[in-house]
């Protein structure tokens, strides 16, 4: 049943009013397993040894070939199926298998098997198939040539030529990206498809990352986590004093902008009082862009990893023209704009006290609400579980198309509801994201391998004392973090030397009578000991930050 007054429309379902408009429901459904996902920054990767990666439930092992390149295959030994990731490199760039010895090359074959002496049957042994481990594709370098011809056709050939072999070296985006499918068809497919969650502009340079990338594997099924990165409304109070203020207006208007499509996702408008609009664009398999002005955007790819787990990464990306474009503050104390600058130029520093920060802001919440969403019913329940009334109309509640156009470079897309560049007077609802999400995953993404089925795949609540375990999740696997940790115990342990040799000498001085309690040599050795102990208090409260931090929302 439906109320509405002049002022607000408040509504059972979320799909009553303000309602995101889909395209007409299509047979086609999104193939997860089909596509590229970010599995590791490559600066969290050992190059030397084995590393365990998770993808979609598939476990994995990769390891660098003597060549610079990067392997990646099921980790299970055919043999016995224990895992490759425990075994060790040889210097000719196989990996043993360290339960019996079995070596494999970087495509999964099997190169040898120690406990066969009769070359004929090691011959016949390594040869099948059986033998051979998964080989997926993964590449950790710029797109190859054919998807840069791909992104040039699609533009229609606008404002360059054609690209030309060979293709770039650079690195694509400082990650290691796996293609979820292996088999000979695989190899085909992926390379002749671009990472669909990586905008072509990122692709082609025009925008580039603004800083170092973030990375932390979070407690979180990728459904709700996906559903978190595209709710601007949460920002102000869930992370207040971080980078949201709870006292500022809340009241805000949102729309989904176009149609909600399989394979290009969807794109939401949002503004309210004082705020500029900015959109906010879901790209699957798991991206999403937040623009906050024409030369600066937030982007985050979030991979599935297994049932009830994700790993996050974040980074501002810029123009190539903009170099020094900041994300809009409005008026800040110049202190805190000088400290937004530091933290910038140190990646451990935003690590440590914002983004690991706004995550910590968000899992607890997210953890708890998903497993009572599955207590009561499927992912598709949300639509009964979730009470989502329509957002005010007011005058805050106009969209208008320049707005759009300020925020997004290109052409503003047509109405959803009108088919017209505008969005003006339209009833909004400021979960436009959720619901596109939701709607999405309903229509196309059901089909998601590490999608909970119940509240049982999830398993109990998980103590905070995990959930908030930064140094498993983030520090052990960033190589900024974990100096910055193993600085500060350093520094600990020679400051509480030097505290502890500074005190003493003035316990000493005074139980021998060798200086008067109060002379200068006690004053100046007393004085250089409670310092020294106050940085050691200081650090070990920091170092927490690096290990374990209970978020708690009374005290931010």
């Amino acid at each position: 049943m439906l109320v509405q007054t002049p002022k607000t429309a408040a509504v059972e379902s979320p799909v009553t009013v303000g309602e995101p408009q889909r395209a007409a429901k299509q047979p086609e459904q999104f193939n997860w397993y089909k596509n590229w996902y970010p599995a590791a920054l490559l600066e969290s990767l050992q190059p030397d040894k084995p590393n365990a990666l998770q993808l979609l439930g598939l476990d994995l092992v990769a390891w660098r070939t003597p060549e610079g390149d990067w392997s990646v295959l099921e980790d299970a030994c055919p043999h016995r199926l224990a895992p490759l990731s425990e075994g060790r490199l040889h210097g000719d760039g196989t990996l043993m298998c360290s339960y019996h010895g079995w070596t494999f090359d970087g495509k999964g074959a099997c190169k040898s098997i120690p406990q066969m002496a009769d070359p004929k049957a090691l011959a016949t042994a390594t040869a099948s198939a059986r033998a051979c481990a998964k080989h997926y594709p993964s590449q950790a370098r710029r797109h190859p040539f054919a998807w840069r011809r791909a992104l040039w056709t699609a533009s229609g050939g606008r404002g360059r030529d054609a690209p030309q072999a060979p293709a770039m070296h650079a690195e694509l985006l400082g990650t290691l990206w796996v293609w979820a499918e292996a088999g000979p068809t695989a190899w085909i497919e992926s390379a002749a498809t671009a990472p669909a969650s990586v905008p072509p502009d990122l692709l082609s340079g025009d925008w580039v990352p603004r800083g170092t990338w973030f990375q932390r594997d979070v407690a979180v099924s990728f459904d709700t986590l996906i559903e978190n990165l595209v709710d601007p409304s949460h920002v102000q109070f869930s992370h207040h004093g971080v980078i949201g203020d709870r006292g500022a207006p809340a009241e805000a208007a949102a729309s989904i902008v176009g149609d909600i499509t399989c394979k290009g996702g969807f794109t939401a408008a949002y503004s309210g009082p004082g705020q500029r609009t900015e959109t906010l664009t879901f790209a699957p398999p798991g991206s999403s862009r937040w623009r906050f002005s024409s030369d600066i955007h937030l982007i985050l790819f979030a991979t599935p990893t297994r049932i009830g787990w994700t790993r996050v990464f974040s980074n501002l990306i810029r123009s190539k023209d903009a170099p020094n474009a900041k994300v809009p503050m409005g008026p800040m104390p110049a202190f805190f704009l000088v400290w937004m600058d530091i933290m910038n130029a140190l990646p451990f520093l935003q690590h440590a006290m914002q983004d690991n920060h706004i995550l910590d802001g968000d899992d607890y919440f997210l953890h708890k609400a998903e497993r009572r969403l599955y207590k009561q019913g499927s992912h598709e329940s949300w639509r009964k579980q979730y009470y989502m009334p329509g957002a005010v109309r007011s005058a805050h509640s106009r969209i208008p198309a320049t707005a759009l156009r300020r925020s997004e470079p290109r052409r503003a897309p047509a109405c959803a509801l009108h088919g017209a560049p505008c969005l003006l007077h339209l009833p909004r609802h400021i979960d436009a994201g959720v619901i596109g999400w939701r709607r999405w995953l309903d229509d196309y993404g059901g089909a998601l391998p590490v999608l909970p089925r119940s509240a049982a795949d999830l398993g109990p609540v998980l103590p905070k004392r995990e959930m908030f375990n930064r140094y498993e999740q983030h520090t052990k696997n960033c190589p900024h973090c974990l100096a910055a940790l193993r600085n500060i115990n350093i520094a600990i342990g020679v400051l509480a030397a030097a505290a502890a040799v500074s005190l003493g000498a003035v316990v000493a001085a005074a139980v021998t009578g060798a200086a008067p309690l109060l002379s200068p040599f006690c004053a100046k050795a007393g004085t250089a000991g409670a310092l020294a102990a106050a940085v050691v208090a200081g650090l070990l409260k920091f170092r927490q930050l690096f290990i374990y931090y209970e978020y708690d929302h009374s005290e931010h």
